[in-house]
């Protein structure tokens, strides 16, 4: 059979429909990329999909985007479901959820090990305030990442997976790392929008460090700051397969950039990086990046919206050939260091960094060359300086006329 898409993005799902399509999952062996994106998905139609597809071998793209996985309310484990868990392996009713779990769904859930990573965080928690408490009674799971963890790391099918604005945190973040750990299969994961800050960026590290499969990840609009992408850029720095890293709207700033920029020197494998919208400033930072720029393998660097002096501006022309260009008009004009500082995209033209983000930019990268490239715009900006000047003289000159 051809690739076959299942669409059912935006039509209102909740986890009753999704709990019958996961069961209907379980025996299909045609579908090849499911979208689910736009709905109202929740934890436990979530976990049903999630655990359905750890036996399927055909699925390969999977799109959660835009649902509700982290409502719903984390499930509770109260003291004697944890006994039975353990005793069993099996998981049966959740208490927060607003449906009970099917029996297929029931009997398929079999883990062979427990792993909370907030029992460890209480635990670490407690031992630097000096504290003896017990450990809560009831353990909260966060069932929807839970059963993610499961699937990644059994999975040897999934390639494509999107989870963006879920809100799911650093939270369930740790735990479908924890899957990513023994995954050998995904090779693109979006995370868009899920408020994932430092602590989840070092979670994100460890497995850039281990994973050797993951060439695009998107952690765009989350609120990771420096310690998150120092931790990161680390990790980069050991990864050989990452080619796709998308890092705008965070709050990269000072640091967080110099510790990029040396990744960018080092890394072997990064063709395209994103620091749009990161908060970018000061001197230091920029002349990192530049110097990052002259010995780096990237194709494509977007640097839209972060602040640039007039002098690293200068400095960016001299390294790059940078070309400015108006994200409204597309037009090109690689001299107005004024409309740099604004917000506008930098383009890079560099023997490295070729590749032209906006639709339409090679045809007006050939016609500048064509008219005599920078060349013949730099003599014909000096033409019209000239020009203004003489302009300026010769209105100086009417103007004592008619004072005379």
């Amino acid at each position: 059979f051809p690739k076959t898409i299942f669409n059912v993005a935006n039509f209102g799902l909740e986890d009753p429909h999704v709990i019958a399509l996961s069961e209907a999952l379980t025996v299909n062996d045609i579908i090849e990329k499911i979208d689910l994106g736009d709905n109202r998905i929740r934890q436990q139609g979530c976990l049903a999909l999630a655990v359905a597809l750890e036996s399927n071998e055909r699925v390969q793209m999977l799109n959660l985007s835009n649902n509700e996985i982290a409502h719903g309310g984390p499930a509770t484990m109260t003291p004697q479901m944890m006994e039975s868990f353990k005793a069993t392996g099996r998981l049966k009713n959740l208490s927060g959820g607003k449906h009970l779990l099917p029996w297929w769904l029931q009997e398929r859930i079999l883990v062979e090990e427990l792993w909370f990573p907030e029992e460890e965080e209480n635990d670490e928690a407690k031992e630097e305030a000096g504290k003896t408490e017990e450990k809560p009674k009831n353990v909260v799971v966060p069932i929807a990442m839970w059963a993610m963890k499961r699937l990644l790391a059994n999975t040897k099918h999934l390639k494509f997976l999107a989870l963006a604005n879920n809100d799911i945190g650093d939270f369930g973040i740790g735990y479908l790392c924890a899957g990513l750990l023994h995954n050998s299969s995904l090779d693109t994961l979006d995370l868009r929008g899920n408020k994932i800050s430092d602590k989840g960026g070092v979670k994100i590290a460890e497995v850039l460090r281990e994973n050797d499969t993951l060439e695009n990840l998107d952690l765009s609009w989350n609120y990771l700051s420096f310690g998150g992408l120092v931790a990161i850029a680390e990790a980069l720095k050991a990864n050989s397969t990452i080619k796709n890293l998308q890092l705008s709207w965070n709050a990269i700033g000072k640091q967080g950039a110099i510790a990029i920029a040396d990744a960018m020197k080092v890394s072997q494998s990064l063709e395209v990086l994103n620091l749009s919208n990161n908060k970018i400033e000061g001197k230091e930072p920029w002349e990192a990046l530049i110097e990052a720029i002259r010995v780096c393998r990237l194709q494509s660097l977007s640097l839209t919206d972060n602040p640039l002096s007039h002098s690293m501006a200068d400095k960016l022309w001299e390294v790059m050939g940078a070309q400015l260009v108006d994200a409204k008009d597309k037009e090109v004009n690689p001299l107005d260091m004024d409309r740099l500082m604004q917000r506008y995209k930098v383009v890079i033209n560099h023997a490295s960094i070729k590749n032209f983000e906006y639709k339409g930019l090679e045809d007006l990268k050939h016609g500048y060359e064509a008219s005599g490239g920078r060349a013949a715009e730099e003599e014909a900006a000096q033409t019209a300086v000239e020009e203004a000047k003489a302009g300026q003289k010769e209105g100086k000159r009417d103007g004592k006329k008619t004072k005379k």
